[in-house]
């Protein structure tokens, strides 16, 4: 779901709102909200989006229309190996769910 808004939020809706309505529609896109937010704070919304989209093919199998949760279960399970790294990337989601751009 993270990975999901993140995109709606800086990619499909947000520069409408990021941006301005009353901005030309050439600068109402991701390039026109990495202007306004800062290379900084676009570099880590792809980045972000990036290590969450590693998470749902591991558990998913695919990035677009994963097949995850079944009924009575889920399709794949965490190896305990594997463990530690989604521990990691779920902290940095977290901290990037609570972040708030400067340039909002």
């Amino acid at each position: 779901m993270l990975e999901d808004h993140a995109l709606h939020v800086y990619v499909l809706g947000g520069p409408d709102f990021i941006v301005g309505p009353e901005a030309v529609k050439e600068k109402r896109n991701i390039l026109g909200v990495i202007e306004k937010v800062g290379l900084e704070t676009g570099k880590r919304v792809i980045t972000m989006r990036r290590r969450l989209r590693e998470l749902i093919t591991y558990l998913g199998g695919k990035v677009i229309h994963p097949v995850f949760g079944l009924p009575g279960g889920v399709a794949k399970c965490i190896s305990i190996g594997d463990l530690p790294r989604f521990k990691e990337i779920a902290g940095e989601g977290l901290e990037f769910a609570r972040f708030h751009s400067p340039g909002f």
